[in-house]
């Protein structure tokens, strides 16, 4: 495939879940504390777009939560801040027709109350992308998995 036309692919690619809670070896941190969250699920389209990082500006916590190497760290995932708009909406966490990998990604900073996100250099961590013998995509393991996923954060080298 050409760059030209996987760079066309990748423009259909958007996100439609927003990150809204985090917890620390299974203790829940609140909802939309120490996280920065998006006003929306929309996408943005410019790669150069210096909210691509963090998505549209929206809520931004001042707390800062501790997390040592190792720590197992969980992630709560919604479309809408605050979570399914109804019981048993088919479509939270995600709309199961949204497939596609998820990955996470980290930047150190010197006070995560107050760093810009961006000009940071950022590293993944994870990557739940597909697995070509079941055909399950991240996104059908997080909804598998109740709107949550989980990783255990990285030693500083």
């Amino acid at each position: 495939m050409k760059p030209a036309a996987i760079i066309a692919l990748a423009s259909l690619a958007q996100a439609h879940s927003i990150f809204q809670k985090l917890s620390v070896n299974g203790a829940d941190q609140g909802q939309l504390v120490g996280l920065r969250a998006p006003s929306s699920d929309y996408p943005v389209y410019d790669i150069n777009d210096q909210q691509l990082s963090c998505g549209l500006p929206g809520t931004h916590s001042n707390k800062v939560i501790s997390v040592k190497a190792g720590d197992r760290i969980g992630a709560w995932w919604g479309y809408v801040i605050g979570g399914a708009q109804y019981a048993n909406d088919p479509d939270n966490p995600i709309s199961p027709s949204h497939k596609g990998p998820i990955s996470t990604y980290l930047a150190m900073v010197d006070n995560a109350a107050t760093a810009s996100p961006n000009g940071l250099r950022w590293f993944k961590i994870s990557e739940d992308g597909l697995n070509t013998a079941t055909g399950r995509w991240g996104v059908d393991n997080m909804i598998a998995a109740g709107d949550r996923g989980h990783n255990s954060n990285p030693a500083r080298e």
